[in-house]
């Protein structure tokens, strides 16, 4: 992985055969072997490690589902911004700027931060509007 630092933004989920007993059909004709690498690998990052022979494939597909998404509350501008000209929009509602229930302007990473109820969810749209900051 490039950078140092940067462990935390990795998660390794498996689907593999159970360490703590045997799974299978019992006639030879498929054995699944325990997933003894995959499931460190699994614990080691915080990830989930999940029973190949599931027969019920919905709720490993929905727990997978939803560890996997993890909601962005910090979103980078493209240039330095004047904060008293920010205009923040979600779905086309404006966001006020609210350290508790809406957005705060990070000077020193130039990012807005959602907070509370105004942290987007997935598909929804983030308009931002603001005039640059002119440095001499």
């Amino acid at each position: 992985m490039k950078g140092s630092g940067r462990s935390s933004k990795v998660k390794v989920h498996a689907i593999a055969g159970p360490t703590r007993e045997p799974c299978g059909t019992g006639q030879g004709f498929f054995q699944a072997q325990p997933g003894y690498i995959y499931e460190r690998m699994a614990q080691d990052t915080g990830g989930l490690f999940l029973n190949i022979c599931q027969e019920d494939w919905q709720p490993v597909f929905q727990q997978l589902g939803l560890d996997t998404f993890q909601a962005f509350d910090t979103f980078f501008l493209d240039q330095v911004a004047e904060p008293s000209t920010l205009q923040v929009l979600l779905d086309g509602r404006p966001v006020l700027e609210d350290p508790d229930d809406g957005y705060t302007y990070l000077f020193t990473e130039n990012a807005i931060q959602f907070h509370g109820s105004s942290v987007p969810g997935p598909g929804q749209r983030i308009d931002l509007a603001y005039s640059t900051l002119c440095e001499p």
